[in-house]
């Protein structure tokens, strides 16, 4: 349903893959790179740049980047619901990345066959969080506007 409005994007946008100099960022990372829907782009580099380490996503920050991007590009209509489920396929597409290279599928050497192991564990664990947060963001999202 939301196949046929894509963009190119980083699609690792977190706080990790942009490096600052002089105030300028640069982002490194770009593997994952690649079309997305704006809407499910926007919502993922939203949540990570929202996450708190010991409390989850924090509400406030969450709010001011999708306040700021409307500021830039109007406000957003969108089934966030759908939006938000397309949130399960990035990751499982990432799951079946790092399972291809824990199993030798698709890597170079053994230090990437370990990091490939590494993430399938925390791709595991990223997907139950999410689907703890899935109820939190809809409700947001909707109330946005609003507040």
């Amino acid at each position: 349903m939301l196949a046929a409005d894509s963009v190119f994007s980083h699609r690792d946008l977190e706080p990790k893959n942009v490096m600052w100099k002089q105030g300028s960022p640069i982002l490194i990372d770009w593997e994952s790179a690649g079309e997305i829907n704006p809407k499910h782009d926007l919502i993922e580099t939203a949540v990570y740049w929202s996450m708190n380490e010991p409390s989850g996503i924090d509400k406030d920050k969450f709010h001011a980047f999708v306040c700021g991007y409307q500021e830039c590009y109007g406000s957003i209509d969108a089934d966030w619901r759908t939006v938000l489920e397309l949130g399960y396929l990035s990751k499982l597409d990432w799951l079946e990345y790092s399972l291809k290279r824990s199993l030798q599928i698709d890597c170079a050497d053994e230090s990437e066959q370990e990091m490939g192991t590494k993430h399938v564990t925390g791709t595991i664990n990223a997907l139950k969080e999410y689907e703890e947060m899935v109820s939190v963001l809809e409700t947001w999202l909707h109330n946005l506007n609003e507040a």
